[in-house]
């Protein structure tokens, strides 16, 4: 993040003491005025009257503003307010609302009365009986509308216009389901892809899961078999081009899609047995762009991964920024159930000791999570290597989103979460971890922090509310750097709980990782963690006793 230019200070203007008095004398009178008069109290009444703004968007033009207006209790509403002439329309119980920038449309899911759902839900109405929500599309420009009924779920775009997708309760109308080769399962669904400007649909059964390219208008959808074999279809959609291609075919079962910003890059998981068996062993496939079908680079249970671990389909793997790397998760193998007991044998023991690093309600709390946990994989795609980043004692791994790094941010805090109890916080240590070999090289013993990376990927820097210090450690010197070693407070002079005080923030970086900006109360100071400097005002005419904040100006 490049901070272009910082916000001047504005002078609050001073009155003359009479004016202040006179005002004094007003609000005396006005309060006993009030004061005369009965008193109303808050009634509950006045509870379900507040309304919340909800979801806000605005236009890429700033003509339209769309945000959604939610009482406590009841129905709401969509409001669409045309900043040109400030008119305002409105729909009725309109939520999920998407603003299609190439078409000027207006799309959203729009509720059935709340009175009627509920009045169903008393007659024990079951759910896939319960009718759907309405979508509506809405042309601001024509006017024009178009209601579809009973869809279940609606997919847009995210930096791309002209087409949505949704999908219909059930898996469709009665005529639909008739036309299909067969009637869809419980875990199949089918989507409606549509063209918001030729209104052209197509319909896709039996999809297990949609993944939306988020910068190019690509889709792929994983579409099971017609007939009542076992095998399984990724599709590759090309909106633009207005071309389809089947990138992956097999049996089993497909899992966790996903895909470069520009759509042209998957990576998925394919578990090929089709029998009914306790533990699933996913493989790992990537795809690109135009090869005729994925490839197969790393199986569920691959020696490189460590001993009796398996490829984890609770992770989904994604791409590092130049492709050197894929991302995926690897977890020990469940244990199996003895199948061959019967109730009565079965043992159910819960034990908890008082060394334990967590206390028994937590564990309770955690388990489902720590059943399902993953530990992150680097797979180098030019050597075709794994590398186990994270671990056991280092579950927790931070890669740099935007750059390709030769390290990781590793975390140990599991030896340490019994002071929690006591101190009211999680203490950690922080590593520096080679996605070349895994060997880790310790940054900060006990931190309270949360470590990230600078943009240029230079430095990792925390704050540490016990030290009330802001820290960085370079890459390159292997040093760790009190930043904020001086007379100015970065920590929150007000603070008045029996805590440590949190820091006023962060404002950014300069280009090439060379400064910080990091808020005082009112002032924005510069720092320079690559001259070893202390820090310097970033506006050095401003003065505290003026009582106003500075903040960034983009």
């Amino acid at each position: 993040m490049i901070i272009h230019n910082l916000a001047a200070k504005i002078k609050l203007k001073q009155e003359p003491m009479y004016q202040v008095l006179l005002v004094g004398v007003f609000m005396c009178l006005f309060h006993s005025q009030i004061s005369s008069q009965e008193k109303q109290s808050l009634s509950e009444s006045a509870y379900f009257n507040w309304n919340a703004i909800e979801n806000p968007q605005i236009s890429n033009d700033g003509t339209w503003a769309i945000y959604e207006l939610n009482p406590n209790k009841g129905d709401g509403s969509l409001v669409i307010l045309n900043t040109t002439n400030q008119k305002e329309i409105r729909v009725q119980r309109g939520h999920k609302a998407y603003f299609d920038e190439l078409t000027s449309t207006l799309v959203c899911l729009v509720h059935h009365e709340l009175a009627l759902m509920d009045s169903l839900k008393k007659k024990k109405v079951k759910e896939k009986d319960l009718p759907g929500d309405t979508l509506l599309l809405w042309n601001l420009m024509t006017n024009q509308k178009q209601s579809i009924p009973d869809v279940k779920s609606l997919k847009t775009p995210d930096k791309w216009g002209g087409s949505i997708a949704y999908e219909l309760r059930n898996g469709g109308d009665s005529i639909m389901l008739n036309k299909l080769p067969r009637k869809p399962n419980k875990d199949e669904s089918t989507f409606i892809v549509q063209n918001l400007e030729k209104n052209a649909k197509d319909t896709f059964p039996y999809i297990k899961s949609i993944v939306f390219a988020e910068e190019a208008p690509i889709i792929y959808l994983n579409q099971n078999a017609t007939d009542s074999s076992r095998m399984t279809h990724v599709q590759f959609l090309d909106l633009k081009n207005e071309s389809r291609l089947t990138v992956f075919s097999g049996l089993g079962k497909v899992k966790n899609l996903g895909c470069l910003k520009d759509g042209l890059k998957l990576c998925c998981l394919q578990d090929p047995d089709t029998s009914d068996h306790a533990v699933a062993i996913y493989d790992q496939y990537i795809w690109t762009y135009p090869d005729t079908a994925a490839s197969l680079i790393l199986k569920g249970n691959d020696p490189q991964i460590p001993e009796d671990w398996i490829i984890s389909e609770h992770f989904q793997s994604y791409f590092s920024p130049d492709m050197h790397y894929l991302f995926l998760g690897a977890a020990p193998t469940p244990l199996q159930k003895d199948t061959t007991l019967i109730p009565d044998d079965v043992v159910d023991l819960e034990i908890w000791h008082y060394q334990d690093q967590a206390l028994y309600t937590e564990q309770e709390v955690q388990e489902k999570t720590e059943k399902i946990r993953s530990y992150l994989l680097g797979f180098n795609l030019e050597k075709q290597s794994v590398v186990a980043v994270a671990s056991r004692e280092k579950p927790t791994i931070k890669i740099h989103p935007d750059l390709d790094l030769a390290w990781a941010i590793g975390l140990d805090d599991l030896s340490k979460r019994m002071a929690l109890s006591w101190e009211g916080r999680v203490f950690k240590d922080a590593f520096l971890v080679s996605l070349l070999d895994g060997t880790q090289k310790l940054i900060k013993e006990n931190i309270t922090g949360n470590p990230d990376w600078s943009p240029g990927g230079q430095y990792i820097y925390w704050y540490e509310e016990p030290d009330t210090t802001w820290y960085v450690y370079s890459i390159k010197e292997k040093k760790l750097i009190n930043l904020t070693e001086n007379n100015v407070l970065f920590s929150d002079e007000l603070n008045d709980l029996p805590d440590f005080p949190n820091s006023y923030g962060l404002a950014g970086w300069s280009k090439d990782d060379e400064k910080m900006y990091l808020y005082d109360r009112y002032d924005i100071w510069e720092a320079a963690p690559r001259r070893w400097e202390k820090h310097a005002k970033a506006d050095p005419g401003s003065q505290r006793p003026d009582s106003i904040s500075l903040c960034p100006f983009r």
